[in-house]
């Protein structure tokens, strides 16, 4: 008998169809310079109002024709720490940098760095300027590349619209930082709401899901915890850690050739992990403690679909982080039955099984709208219809 795990990474035809590696600490300001830097001492940049108009419309053409699933806009920027913000130097010696980034009806905001290297001792935080939420340290150990040949980054959600970055250097450190942001993301719809938010379109589309601890998911508990919801800039995705023929646990990541748009850097992705409600029918909160950042691209193929990934920050290193390596093979043919764990349109992890033989998808599938993700021939792909559960 054969039985697949279906991670959310081709086409479904469903029921209807150490974290990001941060200290963790308060930022440098809350603690050493009077409890925050006034709004007076860092620069403000204000973004454009979205065009909900225009959003909605591509939203509407591309996840209809099997693209990703949109949540926030991209806004092309240019900030760094040489020709934005504000710079003070601090009580015990060392050096500050803020700015004050504001998008005025955004929900969520994240950011895109096209260069990012911090000398030893140097923090990079990011908190909501009403001081509610932060997340940080940023350190060297999240440098990808040296500084000569410096490389991308990402980091999280704050769920605000007003954020300030704040980039500590020591008196002691004499190196300077590199901090260049090139996208910051505006979220317009919260990522956890596009389907569980009964006001959304997709709600009723997608009540049928279970989640991974309902009575449903109780054979699957360790083969979930390969399962990764992906954020990349304004995109979302689902995929899962990948085990090799070494059996070595090496950070190979398995999504779909669909998820990977042109122009895309995985540098820039952030993966959060064991993102699920504890208890059936219960609710999950993205959490920047078990995510990490950053990929480089092993391979992809239009055809079938596959994007394969090397992850930049090996998620067996987080100790909030529980993994597990799924394990594959070169069969031909039907399956039995099949398991699908994934994070639908967004959603916090979900269970699909479909208990009958699964054969192969005879047409071919066009990806995104007009094709623009590729097209991939007949028989490459599952065709399932889930007895439990949607794609």
């Amino acid at each position: 008998m054969k039985q697949i795990i279906l991670i959310g990474v081709g086409l479904l035809i469903s029921c209807f169809g150490y974290g990001q590696i941060s200290t963790g600490e308060l930022p440098y300001s809350w603690t050493s310079e009077g409890g925050g830097i006034s709004e007076n001492a860092s620069s403000v940049i204000v973004l454009p109002q979205l065009n909900m108009t225009q959003i909605n419309q591509e939203d509407s053409g591309n996840e209809g024709a099997g693209g990703p699933t949109r949540f926030g806009f991209s806004h092309d920027v240019d900030i760094s720490l040489t020709n934005s913000g504000s710079w003070i130097t601090t009580s015990d010696g060392g050096h500050l940098w803020t700015v004050n980034i504001i998008s005025p009806d955004a929900l969520s905001l994240n950011i895109l760095y096209d260069q990012f290297w911090l000398p030893d001792g140097a923090k990079l935080f990011i908190y909501a300027s009403d001081l509610s939420q932060h997340i940080g340290a940023f350190t060297s150990l999240n440098n990808k590349g040296t500084k000569e040949a410096v490389h991308g980054f990402a980091t999280g959600f704050l769920f605000t619209n007003s954020i300030t970055l704040e980039y500590y250097e020591p008196a002691n450190v004499t190196e300077n930082g590199i901090v260049s942001i090139s996208k910051i993301i505006s979220g317009y719809r919260y990522v956890h709401d596009i389907v569980e938010n009964t006001n959304n379109q997709n709600a009723d589309i997608y009540s049928c899901n279970k989640d991974i601890n309902c009575s449903e998911g109780a054979n699957w508990q360790q083969e979930k915890n390969a399962v990764a919801f992906v954020v990349m800039g304004g995109s979302i995705c689902t995929g899962a850690l990948l085990n090799t023929t070494a059996n070595d646990n090496r950070p190979h990541f398995l999504t779909a050739n669909h998820c990977f748009e042109t122009n895309m850097n995985a540098e820039q992705w952030t993966f959060y992990w064991n993102y699920e409600a504890s208890s059936c029918n219960g609710t999950a909160s993205l959490n920047a403690t078990k995510s990490t950042s950053g990929a480089s691209l092993l391979a992809r193929r239009v055809d079938t679909d596959f994007t394969l990934l090397n992850l930049l920050e090996d998620p067996a290193f987080n100790p909030n982080v529980t993994v597990y390596y799924l394990g594959w093979d070169r069969t031909n043919g039907s399956a039995t039955s099949g398991v699908g764990i994934h994070h639908p349109k967004g959603a916090q992890k979900k269970i699909s099984i479909e208990n009958n033989t699964i054969n192969n998808y005879s047409p071919t599938i066009c990806w995104g709208q007009n094709c623009s993700n590729g097209t991939s021939p007949a028989n490459t792909h599952w065709q399932v219809f889930f007895d439990v559960g949607t794609a």
